[in-house]
């Protein structure tokens, strides 16, 4: 349609108006997408340790619970507690950087965990042999994961949730459900139950297994070529890395941490009075 000044009217709705990315209010319109992004990314990334602040905060100012939770008996207790926790978790970092899940850790650690008490208690070995029989079992364990992920192109999820089926049977098979407290030597028993300027020596271990497992990772060869088989193993293989090997090794070494971490759960469970021979 022609209006009487001879424009033509198309019957469209008009555009709306566009603001100029350079004008003051595209500017601020840019800065609050900015940083409503950046408090996301935040809450994303922190959100599970600012939860735990504020749990802390609540029960340490609770009347009804302050004075207790605030006590240095029940904070050595949350410490040498959630530095077993941390020290298995640990173990996941390696086949998580290798693109894998591994299911099986928690029960790599159980095993440990008895072959180290079976050793001392049952047939009479000292106590650094037993340790080493541990982790020794830990590592075969790894290998055999290692293999079946690595070699054979095993499902991980399969591979690794059917080794913590099989182990988890192992032990209530070996152990009837009972713990082994007898015959464990004073050495291991003393190294869950001191402290070392009031912190207890539990968690001086765990953190000094945090500060290997970190440097492996970030700071070693191996640990960039963990990253890169993560990220993607076909460039990885192209660029000349071992992609069998060093999946391989990711397993082997998450072993061997979950083995430590077995260990160190023992040390743990003896600062708590044992509940069956």
């Amino acid at each position: 349609m022609v209006d009487v000044n001879g424009s033509v009217d198309t019957g469209a709705a008009p555009e709306p108006a566009v603001t100029p990315p350079g004008s003051g209010a595209g500017r601020r319109a840019a800065s609050g997408v900015r940083r409503s992004r950046s408090a996301v990314a935040v809450v994303e990334r922190y959100g599970l340790l600012l939860m735990l602040v504020l749990m802390v905060v609540v029960f340490a100012v609770l009347p009804e619970s302050g004075a207790a939770f605030r006590s240095s008996a029940n904070v050595q207790a949350l410490l040498a507690n959630q530095a077993v926790g941390l020290a298995v978790a640990l173990a996941l970092l390696f086949p998580m950087a290798a693109g894998y899940l591994d299911f099986s850790v928690g029960a790599v650690s159980a095993t440990a965990c008895v072959v180290a008490a079976a050793g001392m208690s049952r047939f009479g070995l000292p106590m650094p042999v037993a340790i080493a029989l541990a982790l020794a079992a830990g590592v075969l364990i790894g290998v055999v994961l290692g293999v079946l992920v690595a070699r054979f192109a095993m499902n991980p999820f399969i591979a690794t949730l059917g080794m913590a089926t099989l182990l988890g049977g192992a032990i209530f098979a070996y152990t009837d459900g009972m713990q082994i407290t007898e015959g464990i030597s004073a050495g291991l028993t003393d190294l869950g139950s001191l402290t070392w300027l009031g912190v207890p020596r539990i968690v001086l271990a765990a953190a000094g297994m945090g500060a290997v497992v970190w440097f492996v990772i970030g700071q070693t060869p191996l640990g960039r070529h963990l990253f890169a088989v993560g990220s993607n193993a076909n460039a990885a293989r192209l660029v000349g890395v071992n992609v069998t090997r060093v999946q391989f090794l990711s397993f082997v070494l998450s072993g061997l941490v979950a083995a430590a971490a077995g260990c160190s759960f023992w040390r743990a469970r003896a600062r708590r009075p044992p509940t069956a021979a």
